[in-house]
């Protein structure tokens, strides 16, 4: 049997030990965080507009976008190929078309050097299909 010093001592050391941690003990795990994605949509579905579109729509964002010349650095890319990174761009941000479009030719740099074509538009969801 333990005298009575040392039963006080042990008990007294619980006590400090254990009321640190006590308010530790109910706390609750936080929730989760919620990441809402957005909705897929597939960029061969995208519809590109040079005006506007007879239907409702909510503007989500400008965007830009720029098709290098390539090789051939004479040879300035086509709207196809603009259209191709305009719809890339509109369905990562959930967008259903790019309206108002416009096509810039760059200019090539007298070595040869950059060239190409930007195309501008914006970005909109449709309120309902």
């Amino acid at each position: 049997m333990l005298s009575k010093a040392l039963q006080v001592n042990l008990l007294g050391a619980l006590f400090l030990c254990s009321g640190c941690s006590l308010p530790f003990w109910n706390q609750t795990t936080p929730a989760p965080i919620m990441v809402i994605d957005k909705p897929k949509i597939a960029p061969e579905n995208v519809v590109i507009s040079e005006l506007d579109l007879d239907r409702p729509y909510t503007f989500i964002q400008d965007i830009s976008v720029k098709s290098p010349s390539g090789v051939l650095f004479f040879l300035t890319p086509s709207k196809e190929a603009a259209n191709v990174k305009l719809r890339d761009e509109a369905a990562k941000l959930g967008a259903n078309a790019v309206i108002y479009v416009q096509y810039k030719k760059i200019e090539t740099h007298w070595t040869g050097t950059g060239g190409g074509l930007e195309a501008k538009g914006k970005a909109v969801k449709f309120k309902y299909y």
